[in-house]
């Protein structure tokens, strides 16, 4: 089953587009994933993080993640670049299939759950 298809897959497909659409202020026909995971070439903290999944490693990767954004939030240099790059990098998980996911550890809660925190700390409350 492809992820698109599932309910939850699908749901946080569409979590990822409205997140896209109320911190960037335009409507997108589709939601477009920072330009890192388009062409995956970008160095840094965000390659890593992409290589960590490819590894199944995606706890590791998110524990990396949060802990930045964590680390921003408590110096003020969190922004609405590092949110979008985070849900960037749940969407990444999200495109991975089931089995990968299930293999390393790791489930769509997880990455809903993930996405729903990072709304919350981009001053987007959900009901």
């Amino acid at each position: 089953m492809s992820y698109r298809q599932d309910g939850i897959g699908r749901t946080i497909h569409d979590l990822l587009r409205m997140a896209g659409i109320i911190m960037t202020g335009a409507f997108q026909e589709k939601y477009k994933q920072p330009k890192f995971i388009e062409n995956g070439a970008q160095e840094g903290w965000q390659r890593q993080l992409l290589l960590l999944i490819d590894k199944g490693e995606i706890n590791k990767a998110e524990n990396e993640l949060l802990e930045r954004i964590e680390t921003e939030k408590e110096t003020g240099a969190l922004d609405r670049v590092t949110l979008e790059m985070a849900l960037g990098v749940y969407g990444y998980m999200n495109e991975k299939e089931d089995a990968f996911l299930e293999r390393n550890g790791f489930s769509r809660e997880e990455i809903l759950e993930g996405i729903q925190g990072l709304l919350i700390l981009g001053g987007i409350e959900l009901p």
